[in-house]
């Protein structure tokens, strides 16, 4: 018995939404370790309980909330909170300029939705899975993507929340907050793979010493920014001298 358009359209995406539900079960360790340590970090770094919540939701970007967090605790300006905040999350322009092909048909709202639930996991996982079919945007992508979506955001939350009820409990002296850097360097530090992500990486590092002492947490600004023209300069000088050997033995 064939089914109709519409119920072949549902089966579709309900076997993407299990099979992206599944694969993102088998990190569910990594992700609940990140949101737990996450909202231990906001309460050692004065939030309330709701401020904290709220800022989760919202935001949904555990790295840029752990970013933030000296600044608020420093009372930086707004603008250079939200600036910071912009920096670190450059890097979902780039996801979604390579999602688009894949949701570009989708009406505004559902765009919206579907690039506030992208995570960095999510869009590995669907990106090396997907990258190489030619049909682009299919049903059953729609539902894998939402599958990944939604496991990433629902363990998410939930352990970001059981992190700040921890963070409660836990004495200020302890310190906690530094396990949330700790874990930001075990997420970088595989991501240093090549040359020019090594070498911005690095600038950035010395430039954060460096300028240290500016007032305002300024020296963390500059150290991105410079970070990131480094790491374009150098991939861009790699990428004009493969192509000079390439054409060299041609």
């Amino acid at each position: 018995m064939s089914l109709l358009p519409s119920e072949a359209i549902a089966s579709h995406r309900l076997e993407g939404f299990l099979d992206g539900t599944k694969k993102q079960m088998s990190v569910t360790l990594a992700i609940a370790t990140w949101a737990f340590v996450t909202g231990i970090a906001m309460v050692q770094f004065g939030l309330s309980f709701a401020e904290s919540v709220t800022l989760n939701l919202f935001s949904y970007s555990a790295s840029a909330q752990v970013a933030i967090l000296p600044l608020i605790a420093a009372a930086t300006p707004i603008a250079l909170i939200l600036l910071s905040a912009f920096m670190v999350n450059l890097r979902f322009v780039v996801f979604s300029a390579a999602l688009y092909p894949y949701f570009k048909n989708l009406s505004l709202t559902k765009k919206l939705l579907f690039s506030f639930l992208t995570g960095d996991i999510v869009f590995a996982f669907f990106i090396s899975k997907f990258s190489q079919e030619h049909s682009k945007g299919t049903d059953y992508q729609l539902g894998y993507f939402l599958g990944l979506a939604s496991w990433n955001f629902v363990i998410s939350q939930i352990f970001t929340i059981i992190g700040v009820v921890a963070g409660f409990a836990v004495p200020a002296r302890w310190h906690l907050e530094f396990a949330a850097i700790l874990t930001i360097i075990a997420v970088l530090v595989p991501l240093l793979k090549r040359i020019p992500a090594l070498i911005g990486s690095l600038a950035a590092a010395i430039c954060a010493i460096l300028f240290y002492s500016l007032p305002m947490k300024l020296g963390f600004l500059i150290a991105i920014l410079i970070g990131l023209l480094t790491a374009s300069v150098v991939d861009e000088i790699a990428a004009k001298t493969h192509q000079r050997k390439k054409s060299s033995h041609e």
